[in-house]
This record gives C-alpha cells, sequence and structure tokens, in this order.
C-alpha cells in the first residue's frame, strides 16, 4: 500500500495499515484459525475478537468521521475480509504476497468513499496459477 511521506497519519491510512498487517500476519500463522476454531469449539462464549472488532470500529468512525471511509462500513466488515484473504493461503511465497496485496488494492479501493481505483500492483495469476494458490497446503512450495 501507498504511504504518505511527511504527513501525519490520517484515520484512512492507519486503517489501511492495520488491513494489511492483519492480513499478513494471519497469512503467516496459519494454524492461528485452527486454534481460534478449536477454542470456540470448547467455549463459543469467549470472543478474544472483541477488543479488536471494537477497536476496528473506533478507526472506523474516525476514518468516516474525515470523510475517507464510505458509510455503512463496520468493523466487522474489515475483520471478515481480514480472515478471508489472511486465511486464503498459510505462509504465503513472494508470488503469494504479491496476489494478495493485489487483491488488498481491489478490496481497499472499495471502501474508500470516493470510488477511486489505485494502480493494480502487477501480480495477476492465470487459471492454473489460481489453482495452485487455492488449492496448495499451508506450507509454500518448496
Amino acid at each position: 500500500m501507498v504511504k504518505r511521506k511527511d504527513a501525519v497519519a490520517t484515520a484512512w491510512d492507519i486503517l489501511v495499515g492495520v488491513v494489511e498487517s492483519a492480513i499478513f500476519a494471519l497469512a503467516g500463522s496459519p494454524g492461528l484459525r485452527t486454534v481460534l476454531r478449536r477454542m470456540y469449539d470448547i467455549d463459543p462464549h469467549h470472543s478474544p475478537a472483541v477488543s479488536f472488532t471494537d477497536q476496528l470500529n473506533g478507526l472506523v468512525t474516525k476514518a468516516q468521521r474525515e470523510g475517507s471511509l464510505r458509510s455503512g462500513i463496520i468493523g466487522a466488515d474489515l475483520a471478515l475480509m481480514m480472515f478471508s484473504l489472511g486465511g486464503m493461503v498459510g505462509r504465503p511465497t513472494e508470488f503469494e504476497s504479491g496476489l494478495m496485496r493485489r487483491q488488498l488494492v481491489i478490496f481497499i479501493d472499495g471502501l474508500h468513499v470516493d470510488g477511486a481505483c489505485s494502480k493494480l500492483p502487477d501480480s495477476s495469476m492465470d487459471a492454473a496459477e489460481f489453482h495452485a494458490f487455492v488449492h496448495r497446503s499451508n506450507a509454500p512450495h518448496a
């Protein structure tokens, strides 16, 4: 994601940074989803993500007030997207990280209030690469 230099970070900048960081943290720890699922199976009322979602909601409110984030978005929307994209492939290779960044740019553009489209990273994939990306195990290919 493009970061502005020599400027005070806006709520939008912080939101984008949090989303990107969370996606790659989740992708780098593929067992985390399994642990979270198991914790839910043990205690369905245990909700460790509530504080994170509350923080996201605060950030969402700030970004909407500054006029950068479209209305109607809530923290849970961001959390679901983070888990969706971050859980697609565990321990992504450099190529796969590029594919994930491309999807992230598309998602982030959809969140921005003005609907402006960013230049997409040059990380498109063909059908065979798509198949390998979504069907491989959680360890990168050697």
